[in-house]
């Protein structure tokens, strides 16, 4: 089994093209990566945990296992980071429970930089304070109806 850095995207972007200050405190984060067996031989069941430093953010049970030479996506969320710098891992397997050649490529480290909530000011961001509005269906019905009328009127 193997897992890659390459191979990881944070909320859908790969790792390596993420911006300073694009993960902001309390905002979910995505973490998608994929585990590949490298191996002639299909495995069984095992797990692939998240660590914060020693604590176990979440794990995902491969209970298919995964065909030789194939691979499966693995999915976590960070429902709420906070401010500064987060230090993770990834661990394929870690209870053995697969026949594995190498266990040196089944550890991931990442480091994510959780910067400050920015507030949307009208610089493209989303912003429920918008003075731009769309018309709701009852001024479009008013509005459709209003000009059948006075079209109908003229005839």
């Amino acid at each position: 089994l193997s897992v890659s850095r390459d191979e990881v995207l944070i909320n859908n972007k790969p790792i390596d093209l993420l911006e300073l200050n694009e993960l902001q405190d309390g905002v979910p984060i995505s973490i998608q990566l994929t585990v590949n067996n490298l191996g002639g031989k299909s495995t069984g069941p095992f797990s692939v945990t998240l660590y914060e430093g020693s604590r176990k953010l979440d794990e995902y049970l491969v209970q298919q296992g995964i065909g030789n030479f194939d691979s499966v996506p693995v999915i976590f969320n960070i429902e709420n980071p906070k401010l500064g710098t987060l230090s993770l891992k990834v661990n394929v397997d870690y209870l053995e429970q697969t026949e594995d050649f190498s266990r040196e490529n089944n550890k991931l480290e990442l480091l994510l930089i959780i910067g400050e909530k920015t507030s949307s000011n009208g610089n493209g961001e989303d912003n429920d304070d918008s003075l731009l509005f769309g018309p709701n269906l009852l001024l479009t019905v008013s509005v459709v109806s209003l000009i059948s009328i006075f079209y109908r009127r003229k005839e």
